[in-house]
């Protein structure tokens, strides 16, 4: 059965999408693990996306009076085309050109040395936001840049550097994977609690997100005890919401905890 909800459009993860790393790096197996320290983002790309092209290729074996009877793949190749727009992003050059073929930095002076040196593979992750916060991740365990396209220098468009990667196998034998995962729940709530007189309160936490359980715990003062936590969000269910120490689920809004004493 058609659905619209199933068509959907790839935006850039805010932050930058694009981030490399060397080959050997470990690699995320989901489309929100926390991506390794050794991965640089290499900032914003051309509005032109990016494009992979993942294509069979075949010849095909035909018969006297021109049948094709036998198609045999002889290829296929996995490639991403994309383009860099942030021409003075330092790590952009060394991607592009070469790690060791750019030296210095912006503020006290950089060399671009541009020669025939065979370019150095790296590990590639690219994450996309799809319609309703879908999130997709592209993770390319080992590419190298295989072509540049013409750098055009003009004052009436960024300068630019769009590249082709070319994709080889890894130990098992795959160019690339896709992870796709719905809202996560990853939003951090605050969590704010207060005490009435004669006592403090406190929350493990400061901020949470939807389903994550928050520990509570209150301290009565000299001569008071506790009568019982509140919130004016209703979805809000205490554990115990009579016991001074007690836990709550959170809900997917900011919520303000209240710890109430009585004297005596």
């Amino acid at each position: 059965m058609n659905d619209a909800k199933n068509v959907t459009a790839g935006k850039p993860k805010v932050g930058g999408s694009v981030n490399v790393a060397p080959v050997g790096t470990n690699l995320p197996t989901s489309a929100s693990t926390e991506l390794a320290l050794a991965f640089t983002n290499l900032g914003y790309c051309s509005d032109d996306g990016l494009t992979n092209g993942n294509s069979p290729e075949s010849s095909e074996v035909k018969a006297w009076g021109g049948d094709t009877v036998l198609s045999i793949q002889t290829g296929k190749p996995d490639t991403f085309k994309l383009e860099f727009i942030e021409a003075m992003n330092v790590n952009v050059l060394k991607t592009v050109y070469g790690e060791d073929n750019v030296s210095g930095s912006i503020s006290s002076g950089l060399t671009i040395i541009a020669n025939s040196k065979e370019a150095v593979s790296h590990s590639w992750v690219i994450d996309l936001v799809l319609k309703g916060d879908v999130l997709k991740r592209i993770v390319v365990p080992d590419a190298t840049i295989t072509e540049i396209a013409e750098i055009t220098y003009q004052d009436s468009d960024a300068v630019g550097y769009e590249i082709t990667l070319t994709a080889v196998p890894d130990t098992a034998g795959n160019t690339h994977y896709e992870y796709l995962i719905g809202d996560t729940g990853t939003t951090a709530y605050t969590v704010t609690v207060s005490a009435g007189e004669g006592g403090s309160a406190f929350a493990n936490t400061s901020t949470a997100s939807v389903g994550a359980t928050v520990s509570l715990a209150a301290s009565p003062a000299s001569g008071y005890t506790f009568s019982g936590w509140s919130c004016e969000d209703e979805s809000v269910a205490f554990a115990d919401a009579s016991s001074a120490i007690t836990t709550f689920t959170m809900p997917s809004s900011s919520v303000t905890i209240v710890a109430t004493f009585t004297e005596g």
